[in-house]
């Protein structure tokens, strides 16, 4: 088994005090945004939705005999 003495008070402390900072550093970092997953809202908005004219519309549903 290790034995820190008298120092192991201190090392205490620095190591908590390491750890802290280093979670803090990590959750103010915000994480990338992938470019293909940003969505240009200007160019959603100019273009109009395209509508296909070749598809037939929904048949009617039939009533039960």
């Amino acid at each position: 088994m290790f034995s820190f003495g008298h120092r192991a008070g201190t090392l205490l402390l620095g190591l908590t005090i390491g750890v802290v900072l280093a979670g803090s550093l990590a959750l103010a970092v915000p994480e990338p945004v992938p470019t293909a997953a940003r969505v240009d809202d200007d160019a959603a908005l100019a273009a109009p939705p395209a509508i296909r004219k070749d598809v037939a519309p929904a048949a009617a549903p039939t009533a039960p005999v």
